[in-house]
């Protein structure tokens, strides 16, 4: 029984990757080789979702209809699959792939209407659970600020400290580019993405075609 248990949780943590933490400079240079750990919130979101495939459905004359498997993929949403509501999950990853591009609808609060029953509250569950492990995996990490401080008092709320020196998590994420001044981030995520490995690039953007065979770093 113990061995059959172990492997359970050997499965569920084989895919995550460890939390790691590293210099600014060793975080450019990881930049250079993935630059994908820029992406925002909304382009890691939009990549989830397609992650697990999309089918479409082509009918003379109509719209074609995507079914998108990550509503079903138990793997990913756990205990909060959802079946059916085809044109509602069409409506909010269009918005997503919107939002991702930096286009208005990522501007915009997003209202999810309808009767009780109709998987609303279940559809935030699932992406909600999605992310946190889709974010923990290779394909998904991504990267935050830690902010230093010399204060003794906060000691205990820190991720690690160095020379008398502790690091917190920053308190809404930020990423890491953002310490650049915002009047040099156009310039400085023009150069990183002048610099950017094209052969880890080109398998990136075969494997994510939504990206129109294009990628930038992004502040």
């Amino acid at each position: 029984m113990i061995d059959a248990l172990q492997e359970l949780l050997d499965d569920s943590v084989q895919t995550l990757v460890a939390d790691g933490i590293m210099s600014f400079d060793e975080y450019l240079g990881l930049v250079r080789e993935e630059p994908w750990v820029t992406r925002n919130s909304m382009q890691l979101l939009h990549d989830m979702l397609l992650s697990c495939g999309v089918e479409y459905s082509i009918v003379p004359g109509k719209p074609v209809k995507h079914r998108y498997k990550f509503f079903e993929e138990g793997e990913l949403v756990g205990p909060y699959v959802v079946f059916g509501q085809q044109k509602a999950k069409e409506n909010l990853v269009e918005k997503i792939d919107n939002a991702s591009r930096g286009a208005e609808a990522g501007k915009r609060l997003w209202i999810l209407l309808g009767p009780p029953g109709a998987a609303k509250s279940r559809s935030m569950d699932a992406i909600k659970g999605a992310l946190r492990t889709y974010s923990s995996s290779e394909i998904g990490k991504t990267y935050t600020l830690l902010l230093p401080t010399v204060d003794e008092r906060l000691k205990d709320q820190a991720l690690f400290s160095e020379n008398e020196i502790h690091y917190l998590q920053s308190p809404t994420f930020e990423r890491p580019l953002q310490v650049i001044p915002e009047n040099s981030r156009r310039s400085f995520a023009k150069e990183l993405t002048r610099q950017i490995d094209g052969e880890a690039i080109a398998d990136f953007l075969e494997r994510n075609p939504h990206y129109d065979n294009s990628f930038e770093v992004t502040i």
